[in-house]
């Protein structure tokens, strides 16, 4: 898992791959670190988000991949549509992650 602030410095090329460590992010894009390693990721920042994404609890990607917000109001209801089209592939604590089926 890597943590929030070195992806971003890793993806901004602040933070030598090298000493990130082995690192594999989810998604298809390729990003060369600072350093000349190679880190395979995803960068979806160029999506135009809805005017009322914050009301939504679930983010999803071009790749098929469905993130769910556990601390949000409206979980119950997503998690029970999600169990019926997807597959969960991580469930940490505050953001699950599901495949499309």
């Amino acid at each position: 898992v890597l943590r929030a602030a070195n992806r971003e410095a890793l993806l901004s090329g602040k933070l030598d791959a090298k000493k990130a460590g082995d690192i594999t992010l989810l998604g298809s894009k390729d990003f060369s670190g600072g350093g000349g390693g190679e880190v395979n990721g995803a960068d979806f920042s160029d999506l135009e988000l809805k005017p009322d994404h914050q009301s939504r609890p679930c983010w999803t990607t071009p790749t098929g991949r469905i993130y769910l917000e556990a601390f949000h109001e409206l979980y119950t209801q997503a998690y029970d549509f999600l169990v019926a089209i997807a597959e969960p592939v991580a469930r940490p604590e505050f953001l699950h992650e599901y495949k499309l089926t």
